[in-house]
């Protein structure tokens, strides 16, 4: 009786499962790529975030905090600052790679932001404070670059 069950639930199964198309066929050539207003609105989202921490992190003097092994509301503050930037940096990665293929006049910094979003979102989870502080200078720097289409 257990057995006739379990097939007939294998069987409703299998034929509910939706099909998907096959390996072997081709992505359609009429990708779009996103706009620059598309993309420098996702950087203009999350960028007054990602500075906000990173100020803080910097007025904070964090990466001496850190990297000295302090305990306390200061060192709290710092582990709150360099979690957040890490997120915040994983979040826009994500957009920004999910707007590919970006537009040629943005590619570049594009590109480069990306780059630096990564390179924060990893040394966020490391245990070297002077590394992510200069992660996270790279990246604002990059950041700026932004400016002229925001």
């Amino acid at each position: 009786m257990l057995a006739l069950a379990l097939t007939s639930c294998s069987s409703s199964t299998q034929a509910a499962a939706p099909t998907t198309p096959s390996s072997s066929e081709a992505p359609t050539a009429t990708e779009t790529s996103s706009t620059v207003a598309e993309v420098a609105n996702a950087v203009a989202e999350l960028r007054p975030k990602i500075t906000e921490n990173f100020d803080e992190f910097r007025t904070n003097r964090c990466s001496g905090v850190l990297s000295s092994g302090q305990t306390g509301i200061d060192a709290a503050t710092c582990v709150g600052n360099q979690i957040a930037l890490g997120s915040y940096a994983k979040a826009l990665n994500i957009t920004l790679e999910s707007l590919k293929p970006w537009p040629s006049e943005i590619e570049s910094l594009t590109q480069q932001t990306t780059e630096r979003l990564k390179t924060v979102a990893s040394t966020s989870e490391m245990d070297d404070s002077r590394m992510f502080d200069t992660a996270v200078l790279l990246l604002n720097s990059k950041l700026q670059g932004w400016d002229p289409y925001l």
